[in-house]
């Protein structure tokens, strides 16, 4: 692995953009020229590692905010075809363990999968890993997450399955069925209509953790039985997915928030659309967790979305010395 990385120097934010599209690339683009196919890195890496190994390491990197090794194990998940693995691992770090203490970085990172989109449409998951600015926006997104502040991350709220009779069980507590009526349409599933209705009361009263007991309720039941809503307009995909009346709820309370609120919310849910599937529910449930904190709690809006700004493009400058390491294990 390459020698600790330090630097100092980036222009703002706002400006990051521009950079991203119109850089000047200062020193030689190590190209990765290697025969494997997709299908070689099934389980794989381009250094030969394991890759849920790999993803791990990432993960773990990120969480005691290594920078360095951090940017080592993405470059490997790239190089080796992974960039859906290296989004789900920016997606579940930032909500599980950041969220609140760096509230606007969604907006950053959609404004990020915005350009990866348009570069992956002339490309495809192998070959991207040549695309400089693919590897410049990865390489700055991985530095600002680690160096934002970590919260308290979130644990998954434990959950009794005898509560799915709600017949029996004490969890009822909305005072009237008057929470979710307003959302719920006559095609939506009539099993979810207590629970949304006990989330939507929750919020409404501020209560965090047993907002997102009744996520955890909901995305339990709806991964026994099969549950098709109508149709909203929140997502290209699935667009009949239970999910997004969950969504639809969070959307009405963050409404009546601060327009900053409003606009992360938009955000969050924009990330939580990225490639999805009815699988993403679970494995993207810290995000459903955000989303209830930024309707329930109190959130500074004037934490930026990074503080050390003289940091990033140099970094990205010696992190170029990795690609060089890693290219000497290609199969020609």
């Amino acid at each position: 692995m390459p020698r600790s990385i330090h630097g100092s120097s980036i222009l703002k934010l706002s400006q990051m953009s521009i950079i991203i599209q119109f850089f000047i690339q200062h020193n030689t683009m190590e190209i990765i020229s290697d025969k494997r196919t997709t299908d070689q890195f099934r389980t794989t890496t381009f250094s030969k590692y394991q890759r849920s190994a790999v993803k791990k390491e990432l993960l773990q990197s990120l969480i005691q905010s290594k920078i360095e090794p951090s940017m080592y194990w993405f470059i490997e998940l790239l190089c080796s075809g992974h960039v859906t693995d290296i989004w789900e691992t920016i997606l579940f770090f930032y909500a599980k363990h950041i969220h609140v203490s760096n509230p606007k970085l969604p907006f950053y990172i959609e404004s990020r999968f915005t350009i990866f989109k348009q570069c992956i449409e002339t490309s495809d998951e192998l070959s991207i890993r040549n695309n400089e600015m693919v590897r410049k926006l990865f390489s700055e997104i991985i530095t600002i997450l680690c160096l934002s502040n970590k919260h308290h991350s979130y644990e998954i709220i434990k959950f009794n399955m005898s509560d799915f009779n709600l017949l029996t069980t004490d969890r009822l507590k909305a005072p009237s069925v008057t929470f979710i009526e307003s959302i719920f349409k006559s095609s939506d599933p009539k099993p979810l209509f207590v629970p949304l209705n006990e989330l939507s009361y929750q919020i409404f009263s501020k209560h965090t953790l047993e907002a997102c007991y009744w996520i955890e309720w909901i995305l339990e039941y709806t991964s026994k039985k099969k549950c098709v809503a109508h149709e909203r307009n929140l997502c290209a995909k699935h667009s009949a997915d239970s999910i997004w009346i969950v969504w639809e709820v969070f959307l009405h309370y963050s409404s009546k928030l601060h327009e900053t609120i409003q606009k992360i919310m938009k955000s969050v849910l924009s990330l939580f659309c990225i490639r999805y599937t009815p699988a993403c529910n679970e494995r993207r449930r810290f995000l459903l967790y955000y989303a209830i904190s930024l309707c329930c709690e109190t959130i500074s809006l004037t934490i930026p979305i990074i503080e050390q700004k003289n940091v990033i493009e140099p970094i990205y400058e010696k992190c170029k010395i990795m690609y060089k390491n890693i290219k000497k294990n290609e199969i020609l």
